[in-house]
């Protein structure tokens, strides 16, 4: 997913210079470059809240595995001690 928002930003980038190249054959006055900045700030915020966003879910994601991995690791630890003391008993 994070994967995804990068390259939407990558494409927004790329159209932003498409956007400053075709515009600055033009005459461009103050007020509409300020209004392009102003436009790519906002949409660059947008952008950094939904990846953060993604980045916290992941990393929640991650530590779960982790998490369960140990889980899975003590249990089958425990049955292999369990399975050594069953082989002593009998």
């Amino acid at each position: 997913m994070m994967v995804l928002v990068l390259m939407v930003m990558v494409i927004n980038l790329l159209m932003i210079i498409i956007l400053v190249v075709s515009t600055s054959t033009a005459a461009m006055s103050y007020r509409q470059l300020e209004d392009f900045i102003n436009k790519w700030t906002l949409e660059l915020e947008e952008q950094e809240a939904i990846f953060l966003e993604q980045a916290t879910q992941v990393n929640a994601w991650d530590r779960l595995l982790i998490d369960n991995g140990d889980k899975v690791g003590a249990a089958v630890y425990n049955a292999v001690i369990l399975g050594l003391q069953k082989l002593t008993i009998n």
